[in-house]
């Protein structure tokens, strides 16, 4: 695979061994281990001399995707909202970015569910519906589209009626499958805050229709 670290790199035995070991922690369900090595290995990658900027950026590419099976595997609730902030705090980097928006833009769904089902890196949202918007042509799908719904077009009721195609979306997919209802509950709560931004008064069934909810439920 083109993604693959290309053994020029090993010439930096740190690195070499980290991505082995990462490997080797991804297969044996070692998350909190490997969590812990995907930083140390995204900071051996940028310390890495004479290499060229395309293999740099395969480089960072292959991080990536390796690190959706430790960022999206954390058992307790706690883990895996640091493995959440962990996604997003690399996926914004400029150079983790630039790698992302060049050759694998199908990552911006699961930057999106990250966003969207943590209540710390909310604020990141207007930034996050800003790159979709530039790379819809290159990749589009429920999740994304809900995000710029909400953010980039204000359309409330086009952002409720996607979220039952982001759970048919997010519950195929083999990393977000076990986030599929906090994603919806998630999305419920952004919409209900974006309707009662532009409302004084909302009468309990409008707002239960508008969240796809039972009116006792809303």
């Amino acid at each position: 695979s083109t993604l693959f670290p290309s053994t020029t790199l090993f010439r930096s035995k740190r690195v070499g061994i980290l991505w082995g070991r990462l490997a080797n922690e991804i297969l044996m369900r070692q998350w909190d281990m490997a969590l812990a090595d995907v930083a140390k290995l995204r900071d051996s990658i940028e310390a890495v001399q004479g290499v060229s900027s395309l293999q740099l950026l395969r480089m960072r590419s292959w991080l990536m995707h390796q690190a959706m099976f430790v960022f999206f595997n954390q058992q307790s609730s706690e883990r895996s909202q640091e493995a959440r902030n962990a996604i997003v705090d690399l996926m914004f980097q400029d150079k983790y970015m630039n790698a992302v928006q060049t050759g694998c833009p199908h990552l911006l769904r699961y930057l999106a569910v990250a966003v969207v089902t943590n209540k710390r890196r909310r604020n990141m949202l207007p930034e996050l519906a800003r790159i979709l918007r530039q790379e819809n042509y290159a990749h589009r799908d429920p999740v994304t589209e809900f995000v710029e719904d909400l953010v980039i077009r204000a359309d409330i009721d086009s952002a409720r009626e996607r979220l039952q195609q982001c759970a048919e979306v997010i519950s195929n997919d083999f990393f977000l499958a076990p986030l599929a209802q906090e994603f919806v509950e998630s999305g419920r709560l952004l919409v209900f805050e974006s309707f009662v931004r532009v409302n004084q008064r909302i009468e309990i069934g409008t707002l239960a229709q508008k969240l796809g909810m039972k009116p006792e439920v809303a």
